[in-house]
């Protein structure tokens, strides 16, 4: 598929971490220098069990007009991460014309469904910014800018995320 925009400043990122394999020294100005360190998988992918099991999930992806344009059928992001930290692997999905959504693991592949304030969301990332050791969301928007919501680390709480 021939996209018509360049390369984000994130994409041409990812691209050297994947193709330089090792270590890329990075930093924000004003701040600390920040050391990523990619590795390559050790042997192989298992095979696919062929035992998926379906869930219906409480989030719909709508667009902002009647019909949808090229930027939009990529997708609205997605990010998977133990946000609460208990070992459970939970989903963000963003929405490009509705609000975003947080599925909250409770294991077994149960989630719960919390709505997030905001959307017009291009992109979802999980990132633990403020290395207090819980996971963060960044959002990149459709309309240029990012939303950083923060994590408080108070389960159950309605802010645990602030923004």
């Amino acid at each position: 598929m021939i996209r018509s925009s360049a390369l984000t400043l994130i994409e041409c990122l990812v691209c050297l971490l994947i193709l330089a394999g090792g270590v890329m020294p990075a930093h924000a100005q004003g701040a600390a220098p920040i050391r990523v360190t990619t590795t390559a998988l050790d042997g192989p992918a298992a095979p696919c069990s062929n035992t998926f099991a379906a869930h219906e999930l409480e989030h719909v992806t709508t667009v902002a007009g009647p019909t949808v344009d090229q930027f939009e059928a990529n997708g609205a992001g997605l990010g998977v991460g133990d946000l609460d930290n208990d070992g459970d692997l939970d989903i963000v999905l963003g929405n490009d014309a509705g609000v975003n959504s947080i599925l909250w693991n409770e294991g077994q592949l149960n989630f719960h469904v919390e709505r997030m304030a905001h959307g017009d969301t291009r992109a979802v990332n999980l990132v633990d910014v403020d290395g207090d050791g819980w996971l963060d969301i960044v959002f990149t928007r459709r309309t240029g800018g990012m939303t950083y919501w923060h994590n408080t680390g108070t389960a159950g709480e309605a802010n645990r995320f602030v923004r």
